[in-house]
């Protein structure tokens, strides 16, 4: 059931994400650690699992208590929409939000009065053996870059391997009424 779970979400992310800027470029995994000021005071590969934080610090960062935590670019909770645009402009992404949910653009957000009060933003790299993807990036292209059948990477996508070292980072940043609301980060 759990890798049901994850190939669905995976496919929701290659579709999904084909709704942002188009752009290829790929955050480095040291963006998605975490920042106070730009100061980097918690580095998420020394712990695989989920970073969530807003106005009350949870999770694995609760020994941070007390502190305004900021992605390596600078942005915190009460950020705007704006901020977050400038700072990430052309890197690749999915916006999502509106009841019922669908994707949406920048220019919905920053041009358009009906923008949704919810959304989402966010941002995937894999690095495999060292090699980093975006995660619009289809497996089949990545099977042929590692020069492999695609069943044979699927299953290690999915299983592992000892031969390739697979990690996935994930960075949303959830707004309301056009300021963040909170931001999660994943590493697997």
């Amino acid at each position: 059931m759990k890798k049901f779970v994850i190939l669905i979400f995976s496919l929701f992310f290659v579709f999904a994400f084909a709704g942002c800027s188009g752009s290829e470029t790929v955050l480095k995994s040291d963006e998605y650690n975490i920042y106070q000021n730009r100061k980097l005071i918690a580095e998420v590969t020394e712990q695989k699992g989920m970073y969530y934080f807003d106005t009350d610090v949870k999770s694995i960062l609760s020994k941070y208590e007390g502190i305004t935590f900021s992605t390596k670019r600078g942005i915190s909770i009460g950020s705007s929409i704006e901020d977050v645009y400038r700072k990430y402009k052309g890197i690749s992404c999915i916006i999502y939000g509106g009841r019922p949910q669908k994707i949406i653009s920048y220019d919905d957000l920053l041009n358009n009065d009906n923008a949704p009060e919810r959304y989402s933003i966010n941002f995937g790299t894999k690095i495999i053996n060292g090699k980093m993807y975006d995660l619009l990036t289809p497996d089949k292209d990545i099977a042929k870059d590692l020069g492999i059948d695609l069943m044979d990477w699927l299953k290690i996508r999915f299983h592992g391997s000892e031969d390739y070292i697979v990690e996935t980072f994930e960075m949303q940043i959830r707004f309301e009424n056009n300021k963040v609301r909170d931001i999660t980060i994943i590493y697997m």
